[in-house]
């Protein structure tokens, strides 16, 4: 499948079929809570490709596996990579916050880190990359 995009409120089960392949999967959230949104096959390989996320007062578990790119809008949210599975990279990765959000990175690496973070955001980062992202 080329594209999926999927919009939903209060959204607490949403997850991927193991033979499922997708190139660019859009999610956009509110007031939903997915602790574990699934997304690799058997092999630990991914099922997308990009991934744009877009969430308003809500949490969110993704796999920890590859992307070419992700996209990360937090609202007064918690988005975070889940720490099963193997170390994984996304190519290029972008991070915006608003309000107070958290994002979780857990080990997570990346090619190119761009973003802008609101004042209450909590990231786990080192302080190299962190320093990209406040400007």
């Amino acid at each position: 499948m080329n594209e999926l995009t999927v919009v939903g409120d209060s959204v607490e089960v949403f997850s991927l079929a193991e033979k499922s392949v997708i190139n660019t999967l859009n999610l956009n959230l509110t007031n939903s809570t997915i602790d574990d949104l699934g997304g690799t096959d058997s092999k630990g390989n991914s099922l997308v490709g990009r991934l744009f996320v877009n969430t308003t007062n809500s949490v969110l578990g993704l796999p920890r596996t590859n992307y070419q790119s992700a996209d990360i809008v937090a609202n007064n949210s918690e988005v975070y990579f889940n720490r099963k599975g193997p170390e994984a990279k996304v190519g290029l990765l972008n991070i915006k916050t608003e309000g107070k959000s958290s994002v979780r990175l857990n080990s997570l690496q990346w090619g190119t880190l761009n973003g802008n973070l609101s004042n209450d955001t909590k990231i786990d980062l080192p302080v190299h990359a962190l320093r990209s992202l406040i400007k």
